[in-house]
């Protein structure tokens, strides 16, 4: 899949945005504009660039290009202490004085810090350095100046006027066809609250393709889930997920850090081939709750002291049953999930979408052993999302894109004596075992929010891309035996 739908939304929010040009580390901000561009590991990696606006005064600019030294910084801090002194008295250097220093937000060299943005909480002459000085002597060679900087935006009043930012950002780069470089990025996860849950782990082999764009393979455990040692569920499954995200954002700095517009756009194609079995011994009704079956990490984006982007790609497995007899149930759930574009949150002129026509459910197993009148009622559930965790000013929210493709059967079954019978209903059946079968399935596609973001988007914030059901099999049948069998096949 080739991300065009990702790079025509962000070429069209970018306009609307009035995005800048990016960062030039050769060139000072010294006209209330800077820019930074997210590192990257390699170029295929995640990139994104990070924009402030401001009056003369309220933004500037403490690297090289700007004419200063760094004389010390620790590279690892949100708050650090800067010593720093003007290279050879460059002119360019008074321009952190207009107005006083503190205050100001600067450009900070890539080595200092970890913010690339910070506000100049106080700015003195170093205790070391014995030069006067004066409104007229801030550049004499050998003055030591010390700075303190932090990513504390709210402490800032507005005494160099307010400052604006925009940030845009991808998980890869989206203009680039280059082959994809092999990485690992598998994080296994493991346990269930339920303390009547027993676990025993089952390893297969997982094939995850996450547009970053890197391809993995990586040996996955996944448990097989016995309650109460009555019923057991076991999960095998195969998937291939391609995911590219960018995402918008602008908002303000100063006179209060708040993010006034927020986008993510993502593309999501892929398909999963699954199994799950289920066997019951007894009476049993339960609802096993999502459980996590498969997590991995997608590289995020992040720029310090404004905003975080971790995104997941994560499935989930759920069984729902009211069981009044024996079962041994195996239902197969093989779909693809390709051309499934995401706009979050909804929004006029760009929409999400998303277009299926095909059940979920290939193949389908379920055996019986009926005991007067019975009932077994199976409900699986498989849900692949991605799921995009969002930070900005201390305020925290996810959004997700989930696929859920459930498949439902239920048989009502009457036995009075020993009876055989197929799904063909051939043989010699008799009338003492008659079972009735109805076979379903529904595919979904829906995106939502799990808490508020700035008042842009919260818990009630739904986009439903897609829902169809599906109704497979129904029929009844006569056995010839103690129990009934059906194999089918979609």
């Amino acid at each position: 899949m080739r991300p065009s739908f990702i790079a025509a939304a962000v070429v069209l929010f970018s306009a609307r945005l009035g995005i800048l040009a990016a960062n030039d580390w050769n060139l000072p901000c010294l006209d209330g504009h800077c820019s930074y561009d997210l590192p990257s590991a390699d170029s295929r990696g995640p990139v994104g660039t990070l924009n402030i606006s401001g009056s003369l005064a309220g933004v500037s600019d403490i690297t090289h290009a700007a004419g200063w030294a760094i004389l010390h910084c620790d590279g690892n801090s949100t708050n650090a202490n800067i010593h720093l002194s003007c290279k050879a008295s460059d002119p360019r250097c008074d321009h952190l004085f207009q107005g006083g220093a503190e205050g100001t937000i600067v450009r900070l060299p890539e080595s200092c810090g970890k913010m690339p943005f910070a506000r100049v909480a106080r700015a003195e002459v170093h205790s070391n350095s014995s030069t006067p000085v004066g409104s007229l002597q801030r550049r004499q060679d050998g003055i030591v100046w010390a700075l303190d900087v932090d990513t504390d935006f709210a402490a800032a009043d507005a005494r160099h006027g307010n400052v604006s930012f925009t940030i845009q950002g991808s998980t890869v780069h989206i203009n680039e066809d280059a082959p994809a470089n092999p990485r690992r990025f598998y994080r296994p996860r493991s346990g269930y609250s339920d303390r009547r849950l027993e676990e025993r782990e089952i390893v297969f082999e997982d094939s995850v393709k996450l547009r970053d764009s890197r391809e993995r393979r990586a040996p996955s455990r996944i448990a097989q889930r016995t309650f109460e040692d009555k019923i057991s569920v076991d999960v095998n499954a195969n998937v291939h997920a391609t995911v590219v995200l960018g995402f918008l954002a602008a908002g303000s700095l100063i006179p209060r850090p708040t993010i006034g517009s927020f986008s993510v756009f993502a593309d999501l194609d892929g398909n999963l081939m699954s199994t799950l079995h289920i066997q019951a011994s007894a009476e049993e009704t339960f609802d096993s709750g999502p459980v996590p079956i498969f997590e991995v990490g997608i590289p995020g984006l992040e720029y310090p002291g404004f905003l975080t982007i971790g995104p997941e790609f994560k499935i989930a497995g759920q069984v729902n049953a009211e069981l009044r007899l024996e079962v041994d149930a195996a239902i197969d759930l093989n779909y693809d999930f390709d051309g499934t574009k995401l706009v979050f949150p909804p929004q006029q002129g760009t929409n999400s979408s998303a277009t299926k026509g095909s059940s979920p459910i290939s193949g389908f197993h379920l055996s019986a052993n009926p005991s007067a009148e019975a009932l077994a009622s199976v409900e699986a559930h498989l849900i692949p999302t991605v799921d995009i965790g969002i930070t900005a000013f201390g305020t925290s929210a996810s959004i997700f894109l989930n696929l859920d493709a459930s498949a439902k059967a239920t048989l009502n079954a009457t036995a009075s004596a020993s009876a055989s019978g197929s799904t063909d209903a051939s043989g010699n059946a008799t009338a003492s075992v008659q079972g009735c079968l109805d076979v379903g399935a529904t595919f979904s596609i829906n995106a939502g929010a799990q808490g508020s973001f700035f008042g842009l988007f919260d818990d009630s914030t739904k986009d439903a891309l897609f829902n169809k059901d599906f109704d497979l099999y129904s029929k009844c049948l006569q056995a010839q035996t103690g129990s009934l069998t059906y194999d089918l096949h979609f």
